[in-house]
């Protein structure tokens, strides 16, 4: 019987010893195993590559707007007996706010370049401050570019349907200057 006892000992204590594992892996964080080519934990980076993602999906919605320009547009004149803008006025607010979403594409796209250079000199300290002007550089003229698209299509809307135009820009003026408020707050 002491046999027995002996041998049915140490199975009785495994039970209770693997008990207790999952306890003792239940206090610990989960910890990830990263690679030596994973990019950093770096928050600022990745809210940067949320806003480029954005920008590229807005700035291919705007340039749509190509089409309507190539197109036949009403003239303001046969809706209005006064038109705030001519047709030529209209598609010239629709061309240059389809060159502003043009823009913003290229350079949301030459700052995914840029990001892609950042993480190849990410030891490097130097570069890091070059990145942080390059970053508010970049955003600063994205949001001027899309901003400034955006207001040239709600002239254009003015021109057709007045009041939502004029509401449209007012609402686009306010965006500006939180932008610009935002913008030079992040600089400093």
């Amino acid at each position: 019987m002491a046999s027995q006892n002996t041998s049915s000992s140490p199975q009785a204590s495994q039970p209770d010893a693997q008990a207790s594992q999952p306890d003792a892996q239940a206090s610990q964080p989960d910890a990830q195993v990263s690679t030596p080519d994973d990019p950093p934990a770096n928050p600022p980076i990745n809210d940067f590559r949320t806003f480029i993602s954005f920008v590229l999906t807005i700035s291919i919605f705007g340039a749509s707007t190509f089409a309507i320009i190539a197109g036949e547009m009403t003239d303001p004149a046969d809706i209005w007996e006064e038109p705030s803008f001519t047709l030529k006025t209209v598609r010239s607010f629709l061309a240059l706010s389809w060159l502003g979403f043009i823009l913003a594409l290229s350079v949301a796209g030459l700052s995914t370049i840029v990001w892609t250079l950042w993480q190849q000199k990410k030891h490097d300290k130097k570069w890091d401050k070059r990145w942080k002007m390059v970053e508010n550089g970049a955003l600063a003229l994205i949001l001027v570019l899309l901003i400034g698209s955006f207001l040239l299509l709600s002239l254009t809307l003015v021109a057709y349907v007045g009041t939502v135009g004029w509401v449209v820009v007012g609402f686009d003026v306010v965006v500006s200057i939180i932008a610009l408020v935002v913008t030079m707050l992040q600089c400093w």
